[in-house]
């Protein structure tokens, strides 16, 4: 059938809302090639005439009639190598042009293209498009390290004659079995993303080509819009199995296809245009919220149940408004109505499992009815600021909802800092993250210039949260225990504790761990717990998990994964599917109850398991880009989280066991082993480890990690009588002022200075007697001073590095005496952290400028 309006039937609203909004992705096989010429105007060869012409040009290659093109490409190998083929296989592809409607196919929004053929031909038609005056285009080889970015990227599977000298084909039979072995990241990515999106197949007939149907028959498309195969000569049975497995098939040509497909969509060329220039498809990592969009609530999702907050529950009103959502919806309006609006900041701090992330939801509607266009960022990779600002021109209020992105927040900082240069640009941030980050969120929220406002969330509810609490749920029939409590006890079930827990009880009542441990109990295969592990401890960091990680990391096909959650009760009790993300439906509070402390190690082995199996995707282009998968791994890797949640456990040894994937690149992974090493007393290899992180990334983070593990040593010195503990605090102390000059201003480095050498004071003052008169302290009580007023000549009255020092300040008052004005007595020789922002240096710079202060320090005198 080749009549597309009828074979979608009832899915093409889905096709529709999926297309426009960049959802779908494009897999090209030899066939969508068709048609297309080279830089010689000579048709490109299909499968039988490239046999042919290998013939002629290798006739000493012995390659026979009847031979497939695999075997005469690998005869051609032998005969004269792989680079003289490669060069002429350019001859025959390099330089390709298509028809018209192709540039229109290459211009849709796909979020991503997949190809199987050599040929650029792909490359030239996106040149002359629409898109490519809002996108850049990313060729990508199939050999290439994984990375996400707000670019379009085309992936060539079999590799590509695009670069000027040879690069890998997979071409023969010996190249496909070495791809196999070798099972290349995106291969694993194309796998996880035929079932979680919707795909567009053209060229290529999907079965009876071997890498590609084992894709296919492997990964049944599981996304709400359809996946549409696209062949002009599909046979009877041929249809009947890709229907089979899932698939819709368009019988006839490609360009038949684009032609009804842009119809149906409502991208033609005139309406391409307007949609690259009136909605967030050139901004793949920010979605638009709008009232309009459906309220049906995802299959098993129950909010009100623990269920992780979704937009509809927004929507539907299942989120009762708490006083801080009060608080920041009235200044929210204010900026939205004032028409001298410029762009703001709105930071909230939060609690674990206080209700940010339905706060926020629940923000974002209400801002929605006042007529603001919300944008909420994925934290999928970083953005393209010039983007974001184009979009938003001229569009009135614009706010942007930021749930635990602290790793985005440097460019959210550059975004309003240049939007408050747009004559026709009012953004408002609202970014709402964990009080544990509060001091990152601060380190580079800097510009003077924006407006700021600040709101703390504590995890109690007040009695007029609670009152409201209860509302919600009687209205909803949802009070469980408390159904036949009078009012006042329902309220004060919820008053002064956690919503997370109190809801926990609503339903689940006294017994509600005892019913979690036996959901755990009933997991039928290994792999289901270390799903749940992993999702629970991405929880405990507030990291994000997609369905093509979780499949990658623990070992099965992205459909085998969906289909077990489906259908093993137990894991559906557990796990939620949000989109293409999952959750543990516990968050972190499974981890409790997950093994006993006996089971630790056995545990951590499969953790290490998943985060091995993870590596192929938490690459250094990968940390560049701030991708999820990226930010997942490290969170596996996390010293305090895993601490917490494997007591007793040997974590060491788990470090150990990732060395081999990511010991040679990986600064995190030395920081965060290095840590680990400190808590347990291993103060030798904790320096090491973090001297090796500072080694692979210099940078303020790894100085800072270095420097407070040498304060921390110094500290343990000073208490055993070592008399090397002063040598420990002056390398510290450098380290951290290297953090400093580094990143000038840095909050975290500045306030791990200042507590850390209170806690060797205190040391000290626990020490023998005659210690506080020391020579040494008084010049580490003088860096301490120098170190203060920096901190307080620096950032608003909303800071959280001020309010951590001030506290710090007071104690070190009561101890040593007042700390007025800025005029702090210091050595001659104890270094001043600087206060004035410096122009950035250049690598040379940065290289020259450390190596002399190196030299500097290990000539000084002692202090």
């Amino acid at each position: 059938m080749n009549d597309l309006s009828l074979l979608l039937g009832d899915k093409a609203n889905d096709a529709y809302v999926a297309a426009r909004s960049g959802d779908y992705q494009l897999l090209l096989g030899a066939g969508a090639s068709f048609g297309s010429k080279n830089a010689r105007q000579r048709p490109l060869p299909m499968a039988a005439s490239l046999i042919a012409m290998l013939q002629e040009k290798f006739p000493a290659a012995l390659i026979e009639d009847g031979n497939s093109l695999q075997r005469a490409y690998q005869r051609a190998v032998y005969d004269v190598g792989k680079n003289e083929v490669w060069k002429y296989l350019k001859e025959v592809f390099g330089g390709a042009t298509h028809e018209e409607w192709f540039t229109h196919l290459a211009g849709l929004p796909w979020g991503r293209v997949w190809t199987l053929n050599i040929d650029d031909v792909f490359e030239r038609a996106f040149a002359q498009s629409r898109r490519q005056r809002v996108t850049r285009l990313r060729v990508i080889d199939w050999t290439d390290e994984f990375s996400e970015s707000d670019d379009l990227q085309i992936v060539h599977l079999h590799g590509s004659i695009i670069e000027p000298e040879p690069t890998p084909l997979v071409f023969s039979f010996s190249d496909y079995a070495n791809a196999i072995a070798r099972t290349p990241v995106w291969d694993q990515i194309l796998r996880g993303s035929v079932v979680t999106k919707p795909f567009i197949i053209i060229g290529a007939k999907g079965l009876d080509e071997p890498d590609l149907e084992a894709t296919l028959v492997a990964s049944r498309p599981s996304s709400t819009a359809p996946s549409i195969i696209v062949d002009p000569h599909v046979t009877p049975g041929q249809r009947r199995e890709m229907e089979h497995l899932g698939y819709i098939v368009f019988e006839g040509t490609a360009e038949d296809f684009t032609r009804q497909w842009s119809t149906l969509v409502g991208l033609d060329s005139a309406a391409l245009a307007t949609l690259y220039e009136t909605t967030a498809v050139s901004i793949p990592q920010f979605s638009e919220l709008r009232l309009e969009d459906s309220v049906i609530p995802l299959r098993n999702h129950d909010f009100l149940g623990g269920s992780k907050p979704q937009w509809a529950d927004a929507r539907m009103g299942s989120i009762a408004e708490f006083d801080w959502m009060s608080r920041v919806l009235r200044e929210s309006r204010a900026w939205v109505r004032d028409l001298q609006r410029t762009s703001a900041l709105h930071v909230i701090f939060s609690d674990r499992l206080a209700g940010l992330s339905a706060g926020l939801l629940f923000i974002a509607a209400e801002l929605r009815e006042s007529a603001a266009t919300i944008l909420v960022f994925d934290r999928v990779a970083k953005f393209n600021k010039k983007r974001v600002l184009d979009f938003c021109a001229g569009r009135g209020p614009v706010v942007i909802i930021c749930d635990s992105s602290h790793e985005f927040t440097m460019f959210f900082d550059e975004l309003l800092t240049d939007a408050q240069n747009e004559t026709d640009c009012s953004i408002l941030v609202i970014f709402g993250e964990t009080t544990l980050h509060e001091l990152q969120v601060d380190n580079h929220f800097r510009s003077v210039t924006v407006p700021r406002s600040t709101t703390i969330v504590y995890s109690r509810r007040n009695a007029a949260d609670a009152r409201r609490i209860e509302s919600l749920l009687n209205r909803r029939g949802r009070l469980g225990r408390l159904e036949q409590l009078p009012p006042a006890a329902r309220r004060a079930h919820f008053r002064d504790r956690d919503i997370f827990g109190a809801m926990g009880e609503v339903e689940g009542a006294p017994g509600f761990q005892n019913r979690l441990a036996v959901e755990l109990r009933s997991l039928s295969k290994e792999w289901h717990a270390d799903l749940l592990m992993m999702l629970a401890i991405a929880s405990a960091g507030n990291h994000q998990v997609g369905i093509s990680e979780a499949a990658i990391g623990v070992g099965v096909g992205a459909d085998q994964l969906l289909n077990d959650i489906s259908e093993h009760s137990a894991l559906n009790a557990l796990v939620e599917v949000a989109g293409d993300l999952l959750y543990a439906r516990q968050r972190s509070a499974a981890l409790k109850q997950m093994f006993d402390r006996n089971e630790a190690d056995a545990r951590l082995a499969s953790l290490s398991r998943v985060t091995r199996n993870l590596g192929g995707l938490a690459t250094s282009a990968s940390l560049k880009e701030r991708n999820r998968p990226a930010s997942l791994v490290g969170g596996l890797m996390q010293a305090r989280v895993l601490r917490n949640a494997f007591k007793g456990a040997n974590i060491d040894a788990y470090y150990d066991s990732l060395l081999p994937v990511f010991g040679a690149w990986n600064a995190r992974f030395w920081e965060q082993r290095a840590i680990n090493a400190k808590h347990e007393g291993d103060w030798g290899p904790a320096e090491s480890w973090a001297s090796r992180a500072v080694t692979i990334k210099d940078d303020a983070y790894t100085q800072t990690t270095l420097g407070t593990i040498l304060l921390n040593k110094s500290a343990v010195s000073l208490e055993y009588g070592d008399q090397t503990w002063m040598d420990l605090y002056r390398r510290g102390r450098d380290h951290l002022d290297e953090a400093l000059y580094i990143d000038v201003g840095n909050r975290v480095a500045a306030i791990s200075y200042l507590e850390n050498t209170m806690n060797l004071l205190r040391s000290a003052t626990r020490s023998a007697s005659g210690m506080n008169e020391s020579d040494e302290l008084a010049v580490i009580r003088a860096d301490w001073s120098a170190h203060y007023a920096s901190v307080q000549l620096v950032g608003g009255v909303d800071d959280s590095a001020r309010r951590r020092a001030s506290e710090l300040g007071r104690e070190f008052e009561a101890q040593y005496g007042v700390l007025s004005g800025l005029s702090f007595g210091s050595a001659e020789d104890s270094p001043k952290p600087s206060t004035r922002r410096r122009a950035a240096p250049g690598p040379e710079q940065k290289r020259s400028g450390r190596n002399r202060r190196r030299r500097a320090r290990r000539n000084r005198p002692n202090d």
